[in-house]
């Protein structure tokens, strides 16, 4: 797939574009303080999350093109979690906001550079929206891995984060740590979200769930 998949959960939160809550940024900072969490990530999944698209300009041979991209939205946290490479540049901060872009190996070929590095500092836009392309990731598979990889870019974007992704320790192998872990977190979230009841799934069942309807459509 292109990123790590074990020792990963996610717990879905209530959100509303128009109306950000503020609690998931509570809730981030409680999670940090339990012993068997290692990282937490707000946002999307990388993957089997389904699709999510936009149209960006570029320029390309002197010429103004359009190019419909793979778009996810997530915090800094987001490539450490899932140990996926970043090639050249940097990081995304906070402060980019939708200012500047993560983009993937394909993107970057798409718009004629030779190489990752060549592409970092460039910019893509919308409208008369200008974007920098602050690093290019390594490649990952957005959805089936038959698909072939896809454009994509990586954003800054509170308003859109409407899961937490929580990677557990990899010393987190007995039931009884695991158990313990589930139920500090289960407390967290309960009372950050008193109205809301708690679930999680395990990412790499997740994706086990995707490429088992797959093969069974098949």
């Amino acid at each position: 797939m292109g990123f790590k998949t074990d020792n990963i959960i996610t717990v879905p939160v209530p959100h509303s574009y128009y109306k950000p809550d503020a609690r998931i940024a509570v809730l981030k900072n409680e999670l940090n303080s339990i012993p068997g969490i290692l990282m937490v990530s707000l946002g999307d999944k990388p993957a089997i999350s389904g699709s999510m698209s936009s149209t960006y300009k570029y320029t390309k041979d002197g010429k103004e093109k359009e190019l419909n991209v793979q778009v996810r939205n997530a915090d800094s946290n987001f490539i450490s979690l899932f140990e996926i490479p970043l090639l050249a540049g940097r990081n995304l901060a906070a402060a980019d906001s939708t200012s500047a872009f993560l983009i993937n190996e394909s993107f970057s070929k798409e718009m004629g550079f030779k190489s990752p590095d060549a592409a970092v500092g460039n910019f893509i836009g919308k409208s008369k929206e200008k974007i920098l392309i602050a690093g290019v990731m390594k490649d990952f598979n957005l959805t089936s891995s038959k698909s072939g990889i896809l454009p994509m870019a990586l954003r800054v974007n509170p308003r859109t984060y409407s899961n937490v992704q929580i990677r557990l320790k990899p010393t987190i192998t007995s039931e009884g740590n695991l158990k313990k872990t589930l139920a500090a977190l289960e407390q967290r979230y309960k009372t950050i979200y008193p109205e809301r009841d708690f679930s999680y799934t395990f990412f790499d069942q997740t994706i086990k769930d995707f490429y088992t309807r797959e093969q069974q459509l098949a």
